[in-house]
C-alpha cells in the first residue's frame, strides 16, 4: 500500500511540474506591448552621440511616469509601454535644452521610430534650472529620481511614492525591490542609520519630505560589484523636514501565561539621530529590533584564501536559547554625523535569557557491514544566558580622496545549564549499556575587539588606491564543568575546570595602480595574522564517586583528561590580481601565495611542535551587469583550511563519555576547488525574475574523523585526510507574471554531497542527496490583498558502501498557503497554515499542520492605536521530528516546541514628522 501511495505521489508531482512549466511558459496577450519607441541622441552641434540621456514617457492626461530608461554609450534608445493613453515624451539631459513629444491615444500596436534626435546645449544662463524638467537623470552609476514628479495623496508615506516610480516593487510586508533586486538598505542623507530595516523607512517617513530619489548598486572596495546583487536607496530630505520621532509601544497577554511587551522609539534632528528598544516575551519572538545597522565603520575583514576556522578547541560552546525561551533585552544607540566630515556613533544592549529544551535522539552508527551500533538518548535541559554588548564607532572624511575609520566591540555572556540525560547503547539491537548523566555548566566569556582602516585615493579621478586596515581581537573563557554518569558497569563523577585566552590581531593592505586606461588595473592584497591561545583544562575526581552532588570536594587530577597548552598561529598572505573594468563587465585573474606556521606546546608533558605550511591558491572572476536587466557571475577558486592545534595533538577530551577523539600530527591542510555561477535576469520579459545560483566544492585530502570501536563500545575518533569530497548545490527560482496581478512561480534546488568514511581502518563512502521542486501560485493587489499557494515535494536518497542497512530513500510533501489582507476600514487580516507530509519517512510517519492567524483593527481618528487578536498554532500540532543522515550514521531527532496560544495585544504607534519648509524648492 505504501508503495502504490508513493508511486501515484511521484505521478501527481511529475504532473504538476510539467503543468507550473507549461504556464511558464505560456505568453499572455496581456504581456503584448502596445507602443514602442526608439531612435539615437545626438549633439545638434557636433553630432556626437550622447550617452546617458534620459528618455521618459508621461501619461499626458496627469503628467505622471509610466516608464524611463537612459540611452548607451552610441546615444541608441529603445523604449516600450503598454498604455493605450495620449503620451508625452520626452528627452532630457542636464545642460541640455529638452525635446518632447506628444502623441494622442493608440488602442493597438504603434511604433515610431525618432531617428536622429538632436539636442542643443542650454544657455549657460538657464543650466540651473535644467534639474526642473526631468523627473529622472543619470549621474555616474546612480540613477537620480526627482520625487516632486510623482503624484501622492496628502500623508503618503514613502513606500506610496515608490509605487508610482517605474521598476519599484513594494509588498504588503514592506519588502522592496528595484529592477527586480532586493534593496538592502535606505540610507537617509547619506546616512545608514535605517540601514538594515528598509521597511521602516519607507513606512514612517512621509512622500512630502523627500526631495530626491537616488538608487544604485552596492560594491566592495575595489569596485566589483558585490556577488549577490543588492541596491541601495538614499532619501535626500528637503530642508525644514530633518526631524522627527516615530516607533511603537506593544502589551499582550494570552492564554497559557504568554505574553508580550515592546517599546520601540527612533528620533532624528538634520544629522543626530537616537533610538531606544525593549522586549520581554515568552513566545520565541526577536520582538522590536533597531531598524538600522549601526556599524558604519569599517568591517571585520577576512583572511585572503583559507575557510573554517584554526584556532584551539577543547570544550562545547553553551547556547544561550533554547525551544522555549522566556528573553527580555533593552538598548540604546546614537549617531551623530558632523559637518559631512564626522561621524560617531555607540548602542549598547543587554539581553537575560530563561530557556528550556527537551528532546530525544535515536542515533544508528555503522560500525561495519555485519554490526551496527544504535544510541537512544533523552535529554531535559534547562538554563538561564545574560549579556551585555557595547559598540563604538567614529569616521572622519579627511577630505575629497581620504578618510580613516575606527571601531570597538566589547562583550560580556554569563551561562548556566543543566541538563539530565538517560542513554541506551545496543549492538544489532543487543544491549550492551545504558547510563543516566547529569550535567552542570557555567561560563564566562568576555570579548573586546577593536578595528580601524585608512583609505585613500591619490588622484581626484579616484584612479589610483589604497587601504590599510587593522584589528586586535581578544577573547577569554572561564568556567567550569561537573558531570555525573552511572552506568551498567562504571560511574563518573568528575569536574572539569578551564581557562582559555586567545589573542588574535589581523593586518592587511590593499592598493589599486591602472595599467591600461581605466579598464584594466593592477590588485595587490595582502595581510598578516596572528592568533596566540593559552588553555588551561583540568579534570578532577570526585572523592565519592557514586555521590552525584557537584558541591563534594574533587581531589585527585586525571592525568589523561587533562591539558595546558600554549598554542600559536601565524599566517602570510600576498595575493596579487589583475581586474578589467569596463561598463557592465568586471573580471579578475590572480592567486594567493600563503605560508601559515603552527606551534603548539603541552606544557604539561613538555611535548611540542612547529609546522610550516606554504600554499599557491589561483582564482578567477568574471561578473557582467547589463544595466537594469540582469547580473552574472563565476567565480573559480582554490581555497584552504589548516589543522587546528586540537586536531594536530594526541589529546584525549571529555565532551561525550562514550567518545573520545585523539590528535594526528600528520594532517595536512584540507584543499577545495571551488566554482560559483550566479546569474540574476530581471528584465526577461514576461517574468519578473530568474534566479539562478550554482556551487561545486572538490577534495582530494578533505579532512574526516576517522573512527574505530574499542572492546569497551567507546568511540575513537582521529582526524585524517581522505580524498573524494565532492558537494554540489543548486538553486533555481522563476516567476511568471499570467496576468496583471496573478503570478505562477517555481523553484527547483538540489544538493549531492559525497563524503569519504574510514570506520575500523575500512575506508568507505556516504553519498546523500536532496532534491526539491517547489512549485506556488501568488497573487498580489498593491498595499491591500496578498494571496500564496505552494507545495514543496522533497526527495532525499542517502546510500553507505560499507553498510547497506543505512541506506534509505525518503520523500516528504509540504503544503503552505497565506493570506495577508489590509480592508478599506483599516482592519489587517493575516493567516497562514504549513502542513508537513512525513508518512513516507522512516521513523517518523505522520502529517503535522501549524495554522496562525491574526486580525489587527486600528483605532483612533489618527489609528494611532490598534487592537491586535493572535492564535499561534490553532490546532495544537506544532513538533519537530527530523531524519538526518551523514558520514555513517542516521539520526532521528524530536523535540518539544511552542504550541498553541491565543493572545490580545495593544500597539500604540508614534509618529511625529517633519516641519515648516525654510524656502520653497521650484522643480
Amino acid at each position: 500500500m505504501r508503495l502504490l501511495f508513493v508511486y501515484y505521489c511521484r505521478k501527481i508531482m511529475k504532473q504538476l511540474f510539467l503543468f507550473c512549466l507549461m504556464l511558464l511558459g505560456l505568453s499572455s496577450n496581456a504581456q503584448n506591448i502596445v507602443r514602442s519607441f526608439k531612435g539615437r541622441v545626438v549633439d545638434s552641434t557636433t553630432m556626437a552621440p550622447l550617452p546617458d540621456v534620459s528618455i521618459c514617457i508621461y501619461r499626458a492626461s496627469d503628467t505622471s511616469l509610466i516608464n524611463f530608461g537612459f540611452t548607451t554609450p552610441l546615444g541608441n534608445f529603445s523604449l516600450n509601454t503598454k498604455s493605450p493613453d495620449s503620451l508625452l515624451v520626452v528627452v532630457s539631459l542636464l545642460n541640455y535644452e529638452d525635446f518632447n513629444y506628444k502623441e494622442k491615444a493608440e488602442d493597438g500596436w504603434s511604433f515610431k521610430n525618432f531617428g536622429d534626435i538632436k539636442l542643443a546645449k542650454m544657455p549657460y544662463l538657464f543650466r540651473a534650472v535644467s534639474v526642473k524638467t526631468a523627473a529622472i537623470r543619470l549621474k555616474g552609476d546612480t540613477i537620480e529620481i526627482n520625487a516632486s514628479k510623482f503624484k501622492v495623496l496628502p500623508g503618503s508615506d514613502v513606500a506610496q511614492l515608490f509605487k508610482k516610480i517605474p521598476g519599484f516593487e513594494v509588498n504588503v510586508k514592506g519588502e522592496i525591490k528595484v529592477g527586480g533586486a532586493d534593496v538592502s538598505k535606505i540610507m537617509v542623507d547619506g546616512s545608514d542609520f535605517f540601514g538594515n530595516n528598509p521597511g521602516m523607512v519607507s513606512k514612517n517617513l512621509t512622500a512630502d519630505m523627500i526631495e530626491t530619489v537616488q538608487v544604485f548598486d552596492e560594491r566592495n572596495e575595489d569596485g566589483s560589484p558585490k556577488d549577490n546583487v543588492t541596491k541601495v536607496i538614499n532619501l535626500k530630505l528637503k530642508k525644514g523636514k530633518r526631524n522627527g520621532i516615530f516607533g511603537d509601544l506593544l502589551g499582550g497577554y494570552g492564554s497559557n501565561n504568554r505574553y508580550e511587551a515592546g517599546a520601540r522609539l527612533n528620533g532624528f534632528k538634520n544629522d543626530r539621530k537616537m533610538s531606544f528598544v525593549m522586549n520581554s516575551n515568552n513566545i520565541n519572538s526577536t520582538g522590536f529590533d533597531f531598524g538600522f545597522n549601526n556599524w558604519h565603520n569599517a568591517d571585520y575583514y577576512e583572511r585572503n584564501g583559507t575557510f573554517g576556522e584554526n584556532g584551539i578547541s577543547y570544550y562545547n560552546s553553551i547556547s544561550g536559547d533554547g525551544n522555549i525561551n522566556r528573553e527580555s533585552n533593552a538598548g540604546m544607540t546614537f549617531f551623530n554625523e558632523f559637518s559631512k566630515k564626522r561621524k560617531l556613533s555607540f548602542n549598547t544592549m543587554i539581553s537575560q535569557n530563561d530557556y528550556t529544551s527537551i528532546y530525544s535522539d535515536n542515533t544508528i552508527y555503522g560500525i561495519s557491514d555485519s554490526i551496527q551500533r544504535s544510541n537512544l538518548d533523552s535529554t531535559n535541559i534547562k538554563g538561564v544566558s545574560k549579556s551585555a554588548n557595547l559598540e563604538i564607532n567614529y569616521t572622519k572624511q579627511i577630505d575629497s580622496t581620504g578618510a580613516f575609520e575606527i571601531g570597538t566591540v566589547g562583550g560580556l555572556k554569563l551561562s548556566n545549564r543543566n541538563s539530565s540525560s538517560f542513554n541506551d547503547i545496543k549492538l544489532n539491537n543487543n544491549f550492551i549499556n545504558r547510563g543516566n548523566t547529569e550535567k552542570k555548566y557555567t561560563t564566562n566569556n568576555s570579548t573586546f575587539r577593536v578595528n580601524a582602516l585608512y583609505r585613500r585615493y591619490l588622484r581626484k579621478d579616484k584612479r589610483y588606491y589604497f587601504s590599510v586596515y587593522g584589528s586586535y581581537n581578544f577573547q577569554l573563557n572561564d568556567g567550569f564543568n561537573h558531570q555525573f554518569t552511572q552506568n551498567s558497569f562504571d560511574t563518573f563523577n568528575n569536574r572539569n575546570n578551564y581557562n582559555y585566552q586567545t589573542n588574535e590581531v589581523l593586518t592587511k593592505v590593499f592598493g589599486k595602480l591602472p595599467v591600461y586606461k581605466k579598464s584594466i588595473s593592477f590588485n595587490l592584497s595582502a595581510d598578516r595574522w596572528l592568533q596566540q591561545n593559552k588553555t588551561l583544562q583540568l579534570v578532577e575526581n570526585a572523592n565519592n564517586q557514586f555521590n552525584k552532588e557537584f558541591e563534594q570536594d574533587y581531589n585527585s587530577k586525571v592525568d589523561s583528561l587533562s591539558i595546558e597548552f600554549e598554542n600559536q598561529l601565524e599566517q602570510y598572505t600576498v595575493k596579487p590580481y589583475f581586474s578589467f573594468e569596463k561598463k557592465g563587465m568586471y573580471a579578475t585573474l590572480g592567486a594567493t601565495f600563503m605560508q601559515m606556521n603552527i606551534h603548539t606546546l603541552n606544557t604539561a608533558t613538555g611535548k611540542g611542535l612547529d609546522i610550516p605550511y606554504q600554499k599557491l591558491l589561483p582564482q578567477l572572476s568574471f561578473s557582467y551587469y547589463p544595466e537594469n536587466k540582469a547580473y552574472v557571475y563565476i567565480n573559480l577558486s582554490r581555497l584552504t583550511n589548516f589543522p587546528t592545534a586540537s586536531e594536530l595533538q594526541p589529546v584525549i577530551n571529555i565532551t561525550n563519555t562514550y567518545e573520545r577523539q585523539t590528535g594526528n600530527e600528520s594532517l595536512n591542510p584540507q584543499i577545495n576547488n571551488n566554482i560559483s555561477f550566479y546569474v540574476n535576469m530581471y528584465a526577461l520579459k514576461g517574468f519578473r525574475y530568474l534566479y539562478n545560483s550554482f556551487r561545486l566544492s572538490q577534495s582530494d585530502n578533505a579532512k574526516v574523523m576517522a573512527s574505530r570501536q574499542n572492546e569497551d563500545g567507546v568511540i575513537i575518533k582521529t582526524p585524517t585526510n581522505a580524498s573524494g569530497y565532492l558537494r554540489v548545490t543548486n538553486w533555481f527560482s522563476t516567476s511568471k507574471k499570467l496576468t496583471k496581478k496573478f503570478y505562477a512561480n517555481i523553484s527547483l534546488d538540489f544538493e549531492n554531497t559525497k563524503n569519504p568514511n574510514i570506520i575500523n581502518n575500512i575506508i568507505s563512502s556516504g553519498r546523500y542527496g536532496d532534491y526539491n521542486v517547489s512549485p506556488s501560485f501568488s497573487y498580489s493587489k498593491s498595499d491591500s490583498l496578498e494571496l500564496n499557494f505552494g507545495l514543496r515535494y522533497s526527495y532525499t536518497k542517502f546510500t553507505n558502501t560499507l553498510n547497506d542497512r543505512l541506506n534509505y530513500n525518503q520523500n516528504i510533501l509540504a503544503y503552505n498557503a497565506s493570506i495577508r489582507a489590509l480592508l478599506p476600514f483599516g482592519m489587517e487580516i493575516n493567516s497562514n497554515i504549513d502542513i508537513s507530509d512525513s508518512r513516507n519517512v522512516p521513523g517518523i510517519g505522520k502529517i503535522v499542520p501549524v495554522w496562525s492567524a491574526y486580525l489587527q483593527q486600528p483605532l483612533g481618528k489618527k489609528s494611532n492605536y490598534s487592537i491586535k487578536l493572535s492564535a499561534y498554532d490553532i490546532l495544537k500540532q506544532n513538533t519537530n521530528i527530523s531524519r538526518t543522515a551523514t558520514e555513517n550514521f542516521i539520526n532521528i531527532s524530536q523535540n518539544n516546541q511552542l504550541q498553541r496560544y491565543f493572545m490580545v495585544s495593544l500597539i500604540y504607534k508614534i509618529k511625529k514628522v517633519g516641519g515648516e519648509d525654510d524656502f520653497d524648492y521650484v522643480y
